[in-house]
């Protein structure tokens, strides 16, 4: 059964004209599942033009999906670009788009034919799914594939909303010490992962990274895990360039100038030769002839960051000095390696996240993405709902955060007690004495034999503490 359904996201109408739409809606997960309340109000985000009020419905799992209950959302400078230009080479935004890629939740419902999940997992998602059947899927390079669906790329929705669809097969598990952060930044780490396996980063490598913005910073975090042996960043913000040294980089080169072989013999003077790879994740023309200046012949340089779709390139002097210029697309197989990176304590992404919004604060979380407020380097849009799972008799077992609302299936059989009160729901034992405790500080305290009447309860007035005793 369900009652009214409503997903809050955060959408891209056309160039520059962000919406949240937020209202009241309930949910059931299945008979024996506990319902999902969110209160919310109808928010407006306008930057360029103008807002038109958007309902998206929250969707349901196909074969081999899960349903997710979304937990974080970084801001990519993709995701930006989109809102402030309305396009990125060849995608362009004709129609409204959920935003949002690098995500983590939680998994609220099965598609047929799931078996590797299970409701209430934490998950981590890789925002792109290939076909899984033409040569370079086969091959095992499936960011190729002509037919990859890729999350937040026009005309494809994002996951920027509170429920949102994917494939089970790419959606990994997250141990228990690794945060719902840290799994949305699993995203761009993979980044730096496939850039460093691409542009052959080993044990002793000397490297060049251009560009102290997310993706140069999850590089130099890859590329010294890897054993890089002396890693140099720049960047155009000092304060960029010290989170790259606080984070690992041996040395820092602000791009004070535009010419690249100015550049390139101050990056040589400081590391003491040229680097062996040069990874540049700016996108910005004078950093990539910078770049391929200072790359040592024979070398390798790596374009990642995206910018103006021509660029003038200094195309000779890589042909002569045989610099290979190779270009590197989202990821592949990458995620397994990025967890057990983070997962290791090899890597720690968390200083990256210097800014946390919620869903209704999305505008400030753009902006503050767009212009780097406030030393910005990785935003992060958070839902403050709260899931709780449950699934054996072991009170343990129950996973819950004051922050989250609860999803998924009860095991009827669970002694203890969920109840519902300003603080959201928590779970406990079922005890007089706490339920004297609850009584005295809460008041109001209404049995409930069946979820319906938790409901009931809930939806005619009585907010304040609802008790549904899964005893009975």
């Amino acid at each position: 059964m369900a009652g009214e359904s409503k997903n809050l996201a955060v959408l891209l109408r056309k160039k520059g004209d962000l919406e949240v739409h937020k209202s009241y809606f309930t949910e059931y997960m299945s008979v024996l599942s506990t319902p999902i309340f969110i209160y919310t109000e109808h928010v407006q985000l306008n930057w360029l033009g103008v807002t038109v009020k958007v309902e998206v419905e929250k969707p349901s799992p196909g074969e081999n999906e899960v349903l997710l209950a979304i937990d974080s959302v970084g801001i990519c400078g993709t995701d930006v670009h989109f809102w402030t230009h309305g396009e990125i080479g060849d995608f362009i935004v004709k129609a409204p788009m959920i935003l949002g890629h690098e995500s983590s939740g939680v998994v609220a419902a099965l598609g047929k034919g799931v078996s590797t999940l299970k409701v209430g997992d934490r998950v981590a998602i890789e925002p792109s799914v290939p076909c899984r059947k033409c040569d370079y899927c086969k091959g095992g390079r499936y960011n190729l594939c002509p037919d990859i669906v890729c999350g937040s790329t026009p005309p494809v929705h994002g996951s920027l909303a509170n429920y949102y669809c994917h494939a089970a097969d790419f959606c990994y598990k997250l141990p228990d010490h690794v945060s719902f952060e840290e799994g949305a930044l699993l995203e761009p780490l993979s980044v730096g992962v496939h850039a460093c396996r691409r542009s052959g980063v080993t044990l002793g490598s000397k490297l060049l990274v251009c560009g102290a913005g997310p993706i140069g910073l999850v590089s130099l975090l890859t590329a010294k895990a890897m054993g890089a042996a002396q890693v140099i960043i720049t960047d155009i913000d000092q304060g960029r360039l010290d989170v790259g040294k606080q984070i690992g980089a041996d040395f820092t080169v602000l791009a004070d100038s535009e010419d690249g072989r100015e550049m390139a013999k101050k990056i040589e003077s400081t590391l003491g030769c040229m680097p062996d790879i040069s990874i540049e994740c700016s996108g910005v023309p004078s950093s990539i002839q910078t770049g391929i200046y200072a790359t040592r012949s024979g070398g390798v340089f790596a374009l990642v960051g995206l910018g103006p779709s021509d660029v003038t390139l200094p195309i000779v002097n890589a042909a002569v000095r045989e610099v290979d210029i190779i270009g590197i697309l989202r990821y592949a197989n990458c995620f397994p390696t990025a967890l057990a990176m983070i997962a290791s304590g090899k890597v720690d992404v968390k200083p990256l996240v210097t800014h946390r919004f919620t869903l209704a604060k999305s505008l400030d979380a753009f902006e503050t993405a767009r212009t780097g407020a406030g030393g910005a380097i990785k935003v992060m849009i958070k839902f403050k709902t709260f899931r709780g799972v449950a699934y054996s008799t072991d009170v343990s077992n129950f996973y819950y955060d004051q922050n989250m609302m609860p999803v998924g299936d009860w095991h009827p059989r669970m002694e203890g007690l969920v109840y519902y009160s300003s603080r959201g729901w928590v779970h406990a034992d079922w005890t007089a004495v706490l339920a004297r405790q609850l009584k005295k500080h809460y008041g109001n305290i209404t049995p409930a034999n069946t979820i319906r009447d938790l409901v009931s309860n809930v939806q005619t007035g009585d907010t304040h503490t609802a008790i549904y005793d899964l005893k009975n």
